[in-house]
């Protein structure tokens, strides 16, 4: 199993911005999701549920289910900050290096933890039915990049 924020080839995706914003979220996350789901979404290759999406808070949680075999495309994120946990199954994770548009993959399994920093590209493709727990800064559709 791999480590906290060290998924692929030993490197570190988290700035020292976004290390900070973490600190700052909201401790009662816990009690927040204990509340019961605000939203769902059907997508193309499974479904989000929505916990909370708070722009006062700049605080999102959503648990991902992703079929076998799906997973979503290329894209990163100008504004928001996401911490993936897998709660179970399997990924392929995908990231881009910008400076060099070398590409680095890793296999994230249950309990592994990983930081994806504005501006950085990312896909994932499910090995198995997995289901992802999704901690960002606020949600914008608008800011989804497609690469």
């Amino acid at each position: 199993s791999q480590s906290h924020s060290q998924c692929v080839e030993g490197k570190s995706w988290l700035g020292g911005k976004d290390k900070l914003i973490l600190k700052t979220m909201k401790p009662n996350l816990v009690e927040t999701l204990k509340r019961g789901p605000v939203n769902f979404v059907t997508k193309t290759w499974g479904s989000e549920t929505w916990y909370i999406c708070s722009e006062k808070e700049n605080l999102c949680g959503k648990s991902l289910l992703v079929r076998r075999g799906e997973g979503f495309k290329p894209h990163l994120h100008r504004d928001k900050f996401e911490i993936f946990v897998i709660i179970s199954g399997a990924i392929k994770l995908t990231l881009t290096d910008t400076s060099d548009r070398s590409k680095h993959e890793g296999v994230l399994v249950k309990g592994d933890i990983i930081d994806i920093n504005r501006m950085l590209p990312h896909a994932i493709e499910a090995l198995e039915d997995t289901e992802i727990l999704e901690i960002s800064t606020f949600h914008r559709e608008e800011d989804s990049y497609r690469i």
